[in-house]
């Protein structure tokens, strides 16, 4: 397993969505501070995380190592020694959201979350939280339409059905599609058409 990282650390990584702020707050990228793309996956041959054994998560675990290193991210970092370690560093984690707000709770199964990361601070995988695989890939504007559209090749290391796609254990993430949030920037916002009452409705 690879060195804990210190807050400090954490806290002085570059932030991968914050880029040169745009002269002309009318241009398209003014408006649009960052989008995540998040593929949700299970490992073949193994239940879904909620409904896993410790025996069988500790398998697990082992298996997210491997294929991690396979991807270029490391040996991960236990999210439990890490919040025992350094208090700071989990909520800088949060900051920079590589970690979800609000964690999934599945009782016996803390010891075995993991944050795998690479060398790019735009990407990283989230193991241990409701599904065992969670990748998001951070980037600086929407992405096209053959991005948002291609589906990744995840070979055969995870869960996939000939009918339904890709399988997760909650269905609304099943099938090919990622999915994708957007930060955006409510005063270029109004300034590009002088409508913050109606994104603050819609928001």
């Amino acid at each position: 397993m690879s060195p804990l990282p210190a807050a400090a650390d954490i806290v002085a990584a570059p932030i991968p969505w914050i880029g040169d702020a745009p002269t002309d707050a009318n241009a398209p990228e003014a408006r649009v501070l960052f989008a995540r793309r998040i593929t949700r996956r299970n490992f073949a041959g193994f239940p879904f995380w909620v409904s896993c054994a410790p025996e069988a998560c500790a398998r697990l675990a082992e298996k997210a190592r491997a294929h991690a290193a396979t991807q270029g991210l490391g040996g991960g970092i236990s999210l439990a020694a890490l919040a025992a370690g350094d208090l700071g560093a989990i909520g800088a984690l949060r900051e920079r959201m590589r970690l979800p707000e609000r964690p999934a709770a599945f009782p016996g199964k803390r010891d075995f979350k993991m944050l795998f990361a690479g060398s790019d601070p735009a990407e990283h995988v989230l193991f241990g939280e409701a599904e065992h695989w969670i990748r998001v890939r951070v980037l600086k504007t929407l992405p096209t339409t053959e991005e948002a559209l291609a589906e990744e090749d995840e070979g055969t290391e995870f869960a996939r059905s000939e009918e339904w796609g890709w399988l997760a254990s909650d269905p609304v993430f099943a099938g090919p599609g990622p999915q994708f949030e957007a930060g955006l920037h409510l005063p270029a916002l109004a300034a590009a058409g002088g409508r913050i009452a109606q994104a603050q409705r819609a928001m």
